[in-house]
C-alpha cells in the first residue's frame, strides 16, 4: 500500500461490491465466508476468497474485485497468491515492482 488509508479504502470498496453481489449471485454457495481483506503487515495488504471446492464463479469475481482495487488511489496489485499452494501465480506477477 502507498497510503495509510489503503486497508480502509479496499474495506470499503469490497464491503460495497460484496452487496451489490449479493443481490444477484449466491454467495453463500461460492464462498465460505464473504471475501475479506487482510493486512498482514503496514505496507501489505491481501484480499482473501475463502472459497467452497464446489465454486464456479470465484475466478470471475475476483477479477471484478481486483478492477474495483486497481482504480484506488494509494493500492497497487502485485498479484495472486495461493494461500492453499503457497505459492504466487506466475502469470499473476509479470511485471510488478
Amino acid at each position: 500500500m502507498q497510503r495509510s488509508d489503503g486497508v480502509q479504502t479496499a474495506q470499503d470498496r469490497l464491503r460495497v461490491w460484496t452487496e451489490h453481489k449479493a443481490t444477484h449471485v449466491d454467495m453463500d454457495r461460492e464462498f465460505v465466508r464473504a471475501p475479506f481483506v487482510d493486512a498482514p503487515d503496514p505496507s501489505t495488504m491481501q484480499v482473501i476468497f475463502d472459497c467452497r471446492p464446489s465454486a464456479v464463479l470465484w475466478k470471475g469475481l475476483m477479477i471484478e474485485v481486483v478492477n474495483q482495487l486497481d482504480s484506488a488511489e494509494g493500492i497497487r496489485r502485485i498479484g495472486f497468491w495461493d494461500l492453499i499452494t503457497n505459492l504466487a501465480h506466475p502469470a499473476s506477477t509479470v511485471g510488478a515492482v
